[in-house]
């Protein structure tokens, strides 16, 4: 099946999954995923700094000029992505 997607960037894909620990590759053998376990709930401290973070997201977003509903809109897309 051709997908249209040059080798280059398909080996490009594989090496940085693998660098980020999604996967392991054996020569000569290919690629396996990686079993994952889910992080431990994070501590109350960091949830805050990430808030903290979003929050630094948003106002920059607003000094772009990009309206509170688009910036909600967007966040809502984000959001659908985290529940499928």
């Amino acid at each position: 099946m051709e997908l249209g997607v040059h080798f280059n960037t398909v080996a490009e894909a594989y090496r940085q999954l693998a660098a980020e620990g999604w996967l392991e590759q054996k020569h000569g053998r290919g690629a396996v995923v990686i079993q994952r376990n889910m992080p431990a709930e994070v501590e109350s401290g960091r949830l805050e700094d990430f808030r903290q973070r979003l929050r630094g997201l948003v106002a920059q977003m607003r000094s772009e000029g990009i309206s509170p509903r688009r910036i909600a809109s967007e966040l809502k897309i984000v959001l659908g992505g985290l529940e499928k």
